[in-house]
């Protein structure tokens, strides 16, 4: 977890990763929490901005899975023009 300790446990640990890694997303991109799940918030060309599930838990890898996720969002997101072809390059 943190690396500097600040007498922070378990869960309350995790919240204060979670914020770091918040932070670090790429402007434009957004990452919040709902449950145990992480959404990555992002406005599209077609639509607001709103979260969309990328399939991470609230865990430390998980979050580490959607900061990379959040990365190539923001590429995808630089070369796209409308949804469909930002749906079209998921697969």
């Amino acid at each position: 977890m943190s690396k500097d300790y600040t007498g922070e446990i378990g869960y309350e640990s995790l919240l204060s990763d979670f914020g770091r890694y918040q932070k670090q997303t790429p402007r434009g991109v957004g990452m919040t929490r709902k449950g145990q799940n992480i959404y990555l918030q992002f406005k599209t060309p077609n639509t607001g901005r709103k979260p969309y599930a990328c399939g991470c838990t609230f865990t430390l890898d998980g979050m580490v899975d959607a900061l990379k996720k959040s990365n190539k969002v923001a590429e995808a997101l630089k070369n796209v023009s409308s949804t469909k072809k930002l749906e079209t390059k998921k697969g």
